[in-house]
C-alpha cells in the first residue's frame, strides 16, 4: 500500500506515533504527508530493550537507535534515498501537529518552539506557535548541523559510551583518533528537561575515504573557478597563447554551468572586455570565433545563431572599444556578425529585441562620429540600424538618430552647393578625411536608410508606427532638412521622406492644420545633453529656401509636387 504512495524524486514525510494501550499493548498510527495511511496494536516497547531485565541503578545499558538498515540486514540495493529531519518525541502527538510538521517541509532545521506559517487574508501575521514542548522532545537532527570529528574527540566531549557505540559500528576501535566521523549535532540537545542523546553519527561507509570524481571544468571552481583562466588571458603574450587561453575558457564555461553562474557573478565578462581591449594586436580571426561561441551567437561550423548569453554580448561584442583596433579588420567582421543575426528568419526579431535592449543603435550612432570610420562601415551600421527599427521598433531610436542628423546640419553660413557641387560630393576613396564632405555623405547615407524603412512593409503607410514616428519628430525636424544652404542631394531626400509620410491621411490633415514645432528636441531632451557642446554653433539654425506656405500650396495638388521633387 505504501509502495503506492511514494513517488520516486519527491520529498515524503514519514511520522510514527505509538500510544499505550490497556494490557501491554500500543495503538500503532502511520501518517503519510501528515495523512493516516494506516493503524494497528502491537506490544509495548519493553522499558529496558534487548535481553538484560536488570531493575538495579548502577547496570549500565548500551541503547542506541539506527535511521535505516541495520548493518545484518544490509544487501546490494539500487535504492538512494537522502533524509531531511528527524525527531523523537516522549509525546503523543495529534493528527494537527503532524500536518504542521509536513507543512514545515525538508528544510525546516528548528527545535518546533516558534513556528510560524504564512498568513491569510484574515491574519496576515500570525504569532509564532510551539508544536511539542520541549521537555518532550528527546532528539532532533538535521544534515545542516553536523560536524566533522573523531572517535576519540567524541569520548573526550562526550563519553565513552557514546564513543564505544560509534566506533564499533563503524567497524574501527575506540582509541582512532584518525578516521573521520560525520555527527549530526541534536537539536534539542540545550532544551530543558532530562538528559538527552548527543545526536546521531553517519556509519554508512564506515569512515573510509571515497573518491568523488569531477570533470575538468568543474574542478576549476576548487582552485579559483573562472578567474584563474581570465589569468590565462590577463597572461598571453601572443596570439596562440591568447587563443589557448580562451579555448579553455569556451571548454570550461560550456560544460560547467557553475562556472558560468561564477563568470556572471563576478562580472568577468567586463573582466575579459578589459583584457581584449589591452591584448586587442594578439586578437584573430579564429580568437573572435571563439568569442562567437562563448557569446552563443554562433556554434562552430554552423551560422549565426540566437543571442544565448545576454551578459557576454553586451560586455564584449556590445563594446566596440575592443574591436576597434583589432587587427584583420575585426571590427567589420563584427558588424557583418550583427547584420546576419538581424537578417535570420527565425530569430532576427528575438535578436532584435535584445539589441534594443542593450542600446546597440545609441552605441552605433557615437560610431558615426569617429574620424577613422570608412564609407564600408557607414553603409554596414545603416543597414545595422534599419534592420533593428524593422525587427523591433521604438520611436526613442529614432529620436537618437534624428538628433544625430540635425547635428550633421552644417551652419547657414556655408553653402553646401557652391562648396561641393554634386559631383564632387563622392568621397568613396577620401576615406571620409574631409569633415565637410563626410558630413553630407554621412547625413544622406542616413536620410536614405529612413526612406528605406518607412518604405518597408513593416512602416506601410497606415501604419501606426509610422504616424508615431512623424509625431514624435514633429513637421519641423523635416523641414531642416530642405533648407536652401543644404546639398541639393540632402533636400531631395528630406523632400521625399516628407512627403512618404503625408501619403498616410492622418499625418497629411495634422501637417496642413500645422503642428507644434520641435517637438523632436523636447521628446528627445535627456539625450540633448550629450551633444549641447556641438549644438551650440547650430543654436540658430533657421528655415531657409522653400516656405511652408509655398510647401502647402504645393501640396494640394499632391501628385505635381512628387514628380516635381522627383
Amino acid at each position: 500500500m505504501c509502495s503506492k504512495l511514494l513517488i520516486p524524486g519527491q520529498w515524503h514525510h514519514l511520522a510514527v506515533v505509538i500510544a499505550k494501550d490497556m494490557k501491554k499493548t500500543c495503538k500503532l498510527t502511520v501518517y503519510l504527508n501528515g495523512k493516516i495511511i494506516g493503524t494497528a496494536k502491537m506490544q509495548y516497547i519493553q522499558p529496558f530493550p534487548g535481553q538484560s531485565i536488570s531493575m538495579e541503578p548502577t547496570a549500565v545499558i548500551d541503547v542506541y537507535g539506527i535511521i535505516g538498515t541495520p548493518h545484518i540486514w544490509k544487501q546490494m540495493s539500487s535504492l538512494i534515498w537522502r533524509l531531511g529531519q528527524a525527531y523523537l518525541f516522549e509525546e503523543v502527538i495529534s493528527l494537527e501537529t503532524v500536518a504542521a510538521l509536513y507543512k514545515l517541509g525538508p528544510n525546516y532545521s528548528g527545535n518546533l518552539q516558534a513556528v510560524s506559517f504564512a498568513g491569510d487574508d484574515v491574519n496576515p501575521e500570525p504569532s509564532p506557535s510551539r508544536l511539542v514542548t520541549e521537555e518532550r522532545i528527546s532528539f532532533g537532527i538535521n544534515a545542516n548541523s553536523f560536524s566533522v570529528t573523531t572517535v576519540m574527540d567524541i569520548k573526550s566531549c562526550y563519553n565513552e559510551v557514546d564513543s564505544r557505540q560509534i566506533a564499533q559500528e563503524m567497524g574501527i576501535t575506540s582509541r582512532d583518533s584518525s578516521t573521520p566521523v560525520y555527527l549530526a549535532r541534536n537539536l534539542a540537545q540545550h532544551l530543558s528537561g532530562t538528559a538527552r542523546t548527543i545526536g546521531a553519527a553517519l556509519v554508512g561507509h564506515y569512515g573510509v575515504r571515497t573518491f568523488a570524481s569531477n570533470t575538468a571544468a568543474n574542478s576549476f571552481q576548487f582552485i579559483g573557478g573562472p578567474s584563474v583562466i581570465l589569468g590565462f588571458v590577463a597572461m598571453a603574450s601572443d596570439d596562440s597563447s591568447m587563443y589557448a587561453a580562451m579555448k579553455v575558457l569556451l571548454s570550461v564555461l560550456s560544460s560547467s554551468t557553475g562556472c558560468e553562474k561564477e563568470m556572471k557573478r563576478i562580472n568577468g565578462y567586463k573582466l575579459l572586455a578589459f583584457l581584449l581591449k589591452l591584448k586587442s594586436s594578439l586578437l584573430s580571426n579564429r580568437i573572435f570565433q571563439l568569442i562567437l561561441s562563448i557569446v552563443g551567437t554562433m556554434e562552430l561550423g554552423s551560422g549565426a545563431a540566437t543571442i544565448q548569453n545576454h551578459s557576454a554580448f553586451k560586455d564584449i561584442l556590445c563594446d566596440f572599444e575592443v574591436w576597434q583596433n583589432a587587427p584583420d579588420n575585426l571590427d567589420f567582421i563584427l558588424l557583418t556578425h550583427y547584420v546576419d543575426l538581424l537578417k535570420s528568419p527565425s530569430d532576427g526579431p528575438r535578436n532584435a529585441e535584445v539589441m534594443h535592449r542593450m542600446n546597440v543603435i545609441k552605441k552605433l550612432i557615437f560610431q558615426l562620429n569617429e574620424p577613422s570610420l570608412t564609407c564600408e562601415k557607414v553603409k554596414i551600421i545603416s543597414i545595422i540600424m534599419k534592420n533593428l527599427l524593422k525587427g523591433y521598433f521604438d520611436t526613442k531610436d529614432v529620436l537618437r538618430l534624428g538628433l544625430f542628423l540635425v547635428y550633421t546640419l552644417l551652419p547657414p553660413s556655408l553653402n553646401e552647393n557652391v562648396i561641393f557641387p554634386e559631383n564632387d560630393l563622392d568621397v568613396s576613396t577620401q576615406a571620409l578625411s574631409q569633415t565637410p564632405a563626410r558630413t553630407i555623405w554621412l547625413r544622406n547615407q542616413l536620410l536614405e536608410m529612413l526612406l528605406d524603412l518607412i518604405c518597408s512593409d513593416n512602416l506601410h503607410p497606415s501604419s501606426k508606427d509610422q504616424e508615431e514616428m512623424f509625431m514624435a519628430l514633429g513637421s519641423d525636424w523635416f523641414l531642416l532638412f530642405i533648407q536652401g544652404h543644404l546639398h541639393s542631394t540632402t533636400v531631395l531626400l528630406g523632400a521625399k521622406l516628407l512627403i512618404h509620410f503625408l501619403y498616410n491621411p492622418v499625418i497629411m490633415e495634422k501637417f496642413r492644420d500645422g503642428m507644434p514645432t520641435s517637438s523632436w528636441l523636447s521628446n528627445i531632451a535627456e539625450d540633448c545633453a550629450v551633444l549641447m557642446c556641438t549644438f551650440k554653433s547650430l543654436c540658430k539654425i533657421h528655415l531657409l529656401g522653400i516656405s511652408l506656405f509655398v510647401l502647402l500650396s504645393l501640396l494640394s495638388p499632391f501628385d505635381m509636387c512628387y514628380s516635381c521633387c522627383l
